[in-house]
């Protein structure tokens, strides 16, 4: 009895953990086809800010590039503290299917050829705990994410986008601690670019 009351917390815990390995990582996961002119597709993330499959990002961008034949509006989204690309309400929260609807909604509006990329990470590490439990964490784990392997992911985002159409459009939105993600991934990019032409002399765009 004793031993079962020391090892009642670690079953606890254990059992209370979100997936750490992914959720979408086969190709019929990976992309998402919404409407006829609307798609989607995923990029995961794990906890030490490493991508868990570089075939996942190649399926991704040979996506944007196949989506390219006409303009084409790319809106890469970074999901935030306790969701997760799970699609489940109790293990990742409802972001996902948020972001499906958001997506559908924008290709209506604009009457665009749309793609969304869901960047996703384990912006939710517990999934039966009180919210605020690991919120500091997480909070260190939008940080690592948002090291090389974030930057590197959105920077072949972007430059898949570009180099197959200039008149594509892209659009990168962090919410909560995909903010914090996003801040990190890109600001050295966009610091070293503005010191890059200021050594040279041009003119800063804003």
């Amino acid at each position: 009895m004793r031993a079962l009351l020391y090892l009642l917390p670690f079953l606890i815990l254990n059992s209370a953990c979100t997936r750490s390995s992914g959720y979408r990582q086969s190709p019929g996961l990976t992309l998402e086809k919404l409407a006829p002119k609307i798609s989607l597709g995923h990029v995961e993330i794990d906890d030490q800010g490493e991508l868990i499959s570089f075939d996942q990002l190649k399926r991704v961008t040979a996506k944007i590039k196949a989506e390219s034949t006409e303009p084409l509006l790319l809106v890469v989204y970074t999901h935030g503290w306790n969701h997760n690309a799970s699609g489940r309400w109790i293990t990742g929260n409802d972001d996902l299917n948020d972001f499906r609807n958001m997506l559908k909604n924008l290709g209506k509006a604009s009457g665009q050829k749309t793609m969304g990329v869901f960047v996703s990470w384990r912006g939710r590490s517990l999934a039966t705990f009180p919210v605020g439990v690991d919120y500091f964490h997480r909070h260190a784990a939008a940080r690592r994410v948002g090291g090389v392997a974030g930057t590197e992911v959105l920077h072949e985002l972007g430059a898949a986008a570009r180099g197959a159409n200039p008149e594509n459009r892209i659009v990168m939105v962090g919410h909560s601690l995909g903010g914090a993600v996003l801040e990190s991934a890109m600001a050295e990019a966009i610091s070293a670019r503005v010191a890059m032409d200021s050594a040279r002399g041009r003119k800063l765009k804003r």
